[in-house]
């Protein structure tokens, strides 16, 4: 729902708006027979669909059950060139082609050229399926009805706008808004940044709004093509990582028991913990 007051989405367990701190009047249910279900009634269809996307899979939902949930909200962070924009529209290609329908790259800090110059890069082949703002940063929240009425299939958000300092409720605000999308399975990707002692800004505040918590970082120095790409909050599965290098054509994850010095490193140090 939205606030009564400023009408921002409010997620559904809560009564006070994250913006505004207007507190919303909620009627009662019915009945107090309406108000529980047994546990064996809950309908979990939707948890249990998952996009697949790559080999990246095992990373954003575990070994277990690899793949974007249709109903997810994925944080990743990085530094600026780590391939964050990149691993995100790639994820993004192959579920437009299954859903042939639209899907939104609303990118703050790129323009629409460069993001269709990145798409053409990763070899896209939808491009007249993927929506980015005429103007960069042009987008206002909570996103319209108008902009929502395309039914998207997927989002990305590159990047969550105001994440420290008293700008904080803004990026929850938007957050909240973004989940209550993704209720209605279309999952959302979330680009943030690192401060200079590689922490993601804001995600201690705001990791309870999202479905997982990922980072792409160096294996070594920042200039190599190599990146770690690991989960750091997993919550439908386990916490898994994994070497990508970043190419010509985007990035790319390494075959199983690859040979090159980087991935017998990340065995060695996968065996360690």
């Amino acid at each position: 729902m939205r606030c009564d007051r400023c009408q921002t989405f409010i997620p559904k367990k809560m009564n006070q708006c994250p913006s505004c701190g207007y507190w919303q009047f909620r009627g009662e249910a019915a009945s107090d027979d309406d108000a529980l279900i047994p546990l064996s009634e809950v309908d979990e269809s939707a948890l249990e669909t998952r996009y697949q996307t790559g080999r990246w899979d095992r990373v954003w939902g575990g070994s277990v059950e690899p793949g974007i949930s249709r109903i997810g909200v994925y944080f990743i962070g990085g530094y600026p060139g780590s391939g964050k924009s990149t691993l995100s529209l790639q994820t993004l290609a192959p579920i437009v082609e299954v859903e042939e329908r639209p899907a939104l790259y609303l990118g703050n800090e790129q323009g629409g050229a460069e993001i269709k110059k990145m798409a053409r890069r990763i070899g896209m082949k939808r491009f007249d399926l993927v929506y980015v703002p005429k103007i960069r940063g042009g987008i206002t929240y909570p996103l319209s009805n108008s902009i929502l009425s395309c039914n998207p299939c997927c989002i990305i958000q590159d990047s969550l706008p105001g994440n420290e300092g008293a700008s904080l409720v803004e990026s929850a605000s938007i957050l909240s808004g973004l989940k209550d999308i993704a209720d209605t399975e279309c999952p959302v990707i979330v680009v943030n940044h690192v401060n200079s002692e590689g922490e993601m800004a804001g995600w201690m505040q705001l990791e309870h709004l999202v479905t997982g918590v990922y980072m792409l970082e160096p294996t070594h120095r920042r200039d190599d093509p190599w990146r770690r790409f690991r989960a750091m909050k997993n919550r439908m599965g386990r916490t898994e990582s994994m070497i990508l290098e970043m190419g010509d054509k985007g990035l790319f994850a390494h075959p199983d028991a690859c040979p090159c010095h980087v991935c017998k490193k990340e065995a060695l140090h996968a065996g360690k913990r």
